[in-house]
């Protein structure tokens, strides 16, 4: 679950195991607000299955890689289309799902095969 807000991350996943009766989810913030060695357990235990649910922030969308992840929640509005690939990217297995809280998944699709068609070829017009 990407959440825009750091100070949204851990009451989110909070939430969510309350609501669960259980420890599901975990938290994970950038680096000003949460140390490496917190940021890697929490990571970890998501890895390893022992939590399904991960609440973090766009520090984790370019380098989080766990390629068991099948959904990607994106809570809060997201501001451009990098972020969307990044953050979508995130879900690796095949058949991944994709929610969206706040932006319109029709024009944010759009907009990721309009950069991923600038990528291809940089000289045919933009559709």
């Amino acid at each position: 679950v990407f959440v825009e807000q750091t100070a949204d991350a851990y009451p989110l996943a909070h939430t969510i195991n309350t609501y669960f009766g259980r420890d599901v989810a975990r938290h994970i913030t950038g680096s000003s607000t949460m140390n490496q060695t917190d940021q890697k357990r929490h990571l970890d235990l998501f890895k390893l299955g022992s939590v399904c649910v991960l609440v973090t922030t766009q520090a984790s969308e370019e380098g989080l890689d766990v390629s068991t992840c099948n959904s990607v929640v994106r809570y809060d509005v997201f501001h451009n289309v990098k972020s969307h690939i990044q953050g979508s990217g995130r879900a690796r297995v095949k058949h991944a799902r994709i929610f969206y809280f706040e932006n319109d998944p029709d024009e944010e699709q759009h907009g990721a095969r309009l950069v991923q068609q600038a990528a291809r070829d940089p000289i045919t017009p933009l559709e």
